[in-house]
């Protein structure tokens, strides 16, 4: 069923804000680190879907609302950034402020006219834009980076129901406010919350002791000091070969998307005895000395795959830049950032850029041992050349024909254990239906249960789709899948 579709028989039933439960000191505003601006992150929300099942009755979903309701009160005492709103500030150390003002966190309802398996089966789902609520609150659904002139909230939940009883809860957090690592952290806070009625985390809310802009230009410009130099403004800031980088709006535009393309999104469910099949092969060959994970066995798998497709595919060009998102939490030691650090704390790191010839003639292991050494490699000096990269490309970069391909892995992300006192969930995903850089991006999501654990992974992917169809006629592509 189409976006289009489903949308004509969706009902909205009621929107509330929902506020901290009471009163507590903390900070007017929390300034945006360094990590929360890079990573593409400025004015992007990440959408989770969240598919439980409940008895068909009025009594049991007022029963779950309330509680959700109740629960997220008392939660956003602790976690109060999430009851804030994202507004632009630009100066040395940052283009965004999150005023930290109780304003609340919207929370939408509505209703669908349709059975939820029928509807949204787990093998052949679409992102759909209706289950997040981003309309309902006035935001554009299929825009990366939102319209921040609208005072952006930190948080936004919507809940729908279906005909036979079965609901989907949509969460959507502001990436400036937080990463996945933080987000999770937040979702069991309110999971414990709702089962019984405390929490046993304490979020640690001091932006203070992590990285800002002016770190960044500090490192750009190692001459420069606060003492004898005045501190570049982003506007002002130069490349590598001393020329000056314009911004041809806001400083925060540094930091925005700006050349977007138009995505067909698929999901595939990694084999697990296929999975583990091409990790034995890749550890019997002399060019890995380590184990090879199972993300750095997918990533590996889609880099060499990529790289074979046809030249007009790639845009004629020789390479692919290939990213993957790091969490640098245990990698970085300067800054020393707290275990329950609520923030952001996660790199886009490149792999190295190799001709697509090098990549697909090479072996699995190759690739994998490439992926793996990158990672690995991320440590308090590194991170410097990551962040550079990544702050290349939303500025002149972006003009490069080179195609871009990201990846994201929540594999480790307990998502299929977050109960609201409802069960669990038989379906966890991302609902992403904006645009984003070319040539696409994956998200490896936990394993849908199954009986007999027959998955590794969940592969949400977001292809141009030409590139898609030439991938799925690939079979060695499809060897993971099948």
């Amino acid at each position: 069923m189409g976006s289009a579709d489903f949308s004509e028989n969706v009902f909205h039933v009621a929107s509330t804000i929902i506020k901290p439960v009471e009163e507590s000191q903390h900070p007017d505003f929390l300034d945006a680190a360094l990590f929360d601006h890079i990573c593409l992150n400025l004015d992007n929300y990440v959408p989770i879907l969240l598919f439980y099942r409940l008895d068909n009755t009025d009594a049991a979903y007022k029963r779950l609302i309330n509680q959700l309701q109740d629960s997220l009160s008392k939660l956003l005492v602790p976690y109060y950034p999430m009851a804030g709103r994202w507004v632009e500030y630009n100066n040395a150390y940052t283009v965004r402020r999150l005023l930290c003002n109780d304003a609340g966190v919207p929370f939408i309802e509505a209703e669908a006219r349709y059975d939820l398996d029928a509807t949204l089966g787990t093998e052949t789902f679409v992102p759909t834009c209706q289950l997040s609520g981003f309309e309902d609150v006035g935001l554009d659904p299929t825009s990366y980076n939102q319209d921040i002139r609208l005072s952006l909230p930190s948080l936004i939940i919507k809940v729908t129901r279906f005909r036979c009883g079965g609901i989907v809860l949509g969460v959507n957090f502001n990436h400036v406010t937080a990463d996945g690592e933080s987000m999770m952290q937040f979702l069991q806070a309110w999971s414990e919350m709702v089962l019984t009625g405390r929490t046993s985390y304490s979020p640690v809310h001091d932006r203070s002791n992590a990285l800002s802009l002016m770190d960044l230009q500090r490192q750009q410009s190692p001459k420069s000091t606060l003492q004898t130099e005045p501190v570049q403004t982003l506007d002002t800031m130069v490349d590598e070969d001393g020329q000056t980088l314009p911004t041809e709006k806001s400083d925060s535009d540094t930091f925005r998307v700006k050349k977007p393309s138009p995505f067909c999104v698929k999901f595939l469910n990694v084999r697990m005895d296929k999975i583990e099949e091409l990790r034995k092969v890749a550890m019997g060959s002399k060019q890995t000395t380590k184990t090879l994970s199972r993300v750095d066995c997918i990533i590996a798998h889609f880099w060499r795959c990529l790289s074979k497709l046809p030249a007009p595919l790639l845009e004629n060009e020789e390479s692919i830049k290939v990213w993957t998102a790091v969490d640098c939490r245990r990698r970085i030691s300067s800054p020393s950032l707290p275990e329950q650090y609520f923030g952001n704390f996660v790199l886009l790191v490149p792999l190295p850029e190799l001709p697509v010839k090098k990549i697909s003639g090479e072996s699995h292991a190759f690739a994998g041992s490439l992926v793996q050494r990158t990672v690995r490699n991320i440590n308090s000096t590194t991170c410097w050349d990551a962040v550079d990269e990544m702050v290349s490309i939303t500025k002149g970069a972006q003009k490069s024909s080179t195609p871009h391909f990201f990846f994201s892995s929540w594999i480790r992300f307990p998502l299929y254990d977050l109960d609201f006192g409802c069960g669990t969930p038989y379906f966890a995903t991302g609902n992403f239906r904006h645009e984003g850089t070319p040539l696409g991006y994956c998200i490896i999501l936990p394993p849908v249960p199954t009986k007999e654990n027959t998955f590794a992974a969940t592969l949400e992917i977001f292809l141009m789709k030409h590139v898609m169809d030439a991938l799925h006629a690939d079979p060695e592509f499809l060897q993971l899948f099948s």
